[in-house]
Parts: C-alpha cells; structure tokens; sequence
C-alpha cells in the first residue's frame, strides 16, 4: 500500500511503500558528544526533506558510507526526530513527569504507524483551553461613585495579568496560540517513552524546531511550534520549578542564533510575563547582559501592546 508522506520532500519521494523502507539500506547517524550511534532506513531519512535527501543520495562521502556525525545535535533532539520519521509526530515531555522522575509515559503503537500518523486528525477533546477574559477594570468613576460608608476592601497585591499593557500582551499571545493550534496529529498509544528527569520542555520544543528548521522539515518545524507555544499557555510561571525553566529557555535564546519565527513567540511570552520571570535573578541577569535578548523582549512588548 502506497504511503503519502505529508512533508515537504522531494516530488519523486513523496510516496513510499513499507517495501521501500523496509528493504531500504540503515543510514547510520553518530549523535553529540558521546557519539552515541541510532539507524534510520535510508529511504525514510531521505524522504523527510530535499537536504536529507541529498545527505542520503549522493556522491559525498557520507552517502557512500550510509554514515554522519552530527556533534552538535542533542541525544534527545535526535531521538524525538526518529519517533517522527516513523511516527509523524513525537512525544512531549510532561512537566508533571519530569519534575515527578522516571515514569515512562505510553508515546506511540509498537511497530511502525506511518500511515496512520501522516494523516493531519482533529481530535475535539484534545483542543487548547482558551484563555479566559481578563477581569474588567473599575472605572476611576465607578471607584469615586461608592457610598463614603462602604467597606474598603483589604489592599493586596495587584494581578499582573489585569495590568493593560500585560493584559493586551497575554490576549496576543494566547492568539498567537491559537492560530497554531489549526492542525492536530497525535501519536498512537502504545509505546512507552521514558522520560529523562532532567528534560526541560520547553528548550526540547525549540531544539526540534531549530532541527527541523536547519534541515529543512517543514512539518516537524510545525509540531514542534504548536508545542511548544500550547506548553508556554499552559505553563504556571509563578512556580519557581516552571519559571527556572522558561529562564532556561531564555538562557537558550540567548546562546543560539535561533529563527525570527521561533524567537518572536518566545520573546513574546516573555513580555506577556515579563512580572513573574523578573523575579528570577537570573533572568535579570540574562536580560542586562544580552542585548539581543532584551531588545526582542522589549520590542515585543511596545508592538505586542500597540504602543
């Protein structure tokens, strides 16, 4: 049966059979710094964009040798890259899972599920929550208008979310979500993928993405943005466990020369939340020492808002 790989690839690969992969010659990679070794069927490493291709069917000396060395990708990056050439989607880490340790969570059918995932699926219960309105501001009127006998209420701290401008950014950002939560792909359950404790969410997302966007995967470039923009919604900043990793993924930011469209949705969420991350002290340390860091946060802030 015929297989309609939906990615960005070449005309002539764009349909595969189980026979073509399953008879096809294993493409070795050696990933990072441990050089640790992971096969791919070369018609199915070639198949995932023209670069790939090219790596895989050519006359350099890595396609002669069916072999590459990739040392300055991820262990993880790569392993969620395989689940996708097989699968057409990979597992998230669950914030949950990482900060609760080693339970392996189900990721995905035994075997291969090609077909199956190539096939984009809307699954109703599994749509984002949207975000709810932000309270309405009292008037300066309506404030001055009370009864001089009325009971104050007690002074706390104010919301940050209800401020305009944090507000403003928040409705942009969880707009931004939405409109890249169109398309929807799940895995198969089955497999069971074991988590590494120390995983950070949110910089997995964006290592994927700047994978897929070196490589030219344009579908693994979408998966990983949904992603990582639904983990950042639903992230509780507050939380000093959370909030060391968003910092994390600023620290990133900051170290690798990423794309506009990865950096502009970060740098967005960082302005929304720009009160609770400024309680890390290293956050505003990475924010006085790199400029690039805190000129897209800021930029972000004064388009986002409009102001």
């Amino acid at each position: 049966m015929a297989l309609e790989l939906l990615r960005d690839v070449n005309p002539e690969t764009k349909v595969l059979t189980y026979k073509d992969i399953a008879s096809s010659k294993p493409f070795r990679f050696t990933i990072g710094p441990e050089k640790q070794e992971f096969t791919i069927h070369s018609a199915l490493v070639a198949a995932q964009s023209p670069a790939f291709d090219r790596l895989v069917n050519s006359e350099f000396k890595e396609a002669q040798d069916f072999h590459v060395e990739l040392d300055n990708v991820e262990e993880d990056t790569f392993v969620r890259f395989v689940q996708f050439a097989y699968t057409g989607q990979y597992c998230e880490p669950d914030l949950d899972v990482v900060a609760g340790a080693s339970n392996a969570t189900p990721c995905g059918e035994a075997g291969l599920a090609i077909e199956e995932a190539a096939i984009a699926t809307t699954d109703p219960s599994e749509e984002l929550p949207q975000a709810e309105p932000a309270p309405e501001q009292e008037t300066l009127v309506e404030e001055r208008s009370r009864p001089i006998l009325t009971k104050k209420k007690k002074k706390g701290k104010k919301n940050t979310s209800d401020v305009p401008v944090f507000q403003i950014l928040n409705e942009k950002f969880a707009g931004r979500v939405s409109e890249l939560s169109e398309e929807k792909r799940n895995v198969p359950e089955g497999v069971l993928f074991k988590e590494n404790p120390t995983t950070n969410p949110f910089v997995t997302h964006a290592r994927v993405f700047v994978f897929a966007d070196y490589w030219g995967i344009s579908k693994l470039k979408d998966i990983s943005l949904r992603k990582l923009a639904k983990a950042l919604e639903g992230a509780a900043v507050k939380k000093s466990a959370t909030r060391d990793r968003i910092v994390a993924l600023m620290q990133y930011c900051c170290d690798e020369a990423l794309p506009e469209e990865l950096l502009s949705l970060i740098t967005l969420f960082a302005a929304a939340n720009l009160p609770a991350l400024w309680i890390s002290g290293r956050f505003r340390e990475l924010f006085g020492e790199n400029k690039k860091l805190s000129v897209s946060v800021v930029g972000a802030m004064i388009t986002g808002a409009g102001l």
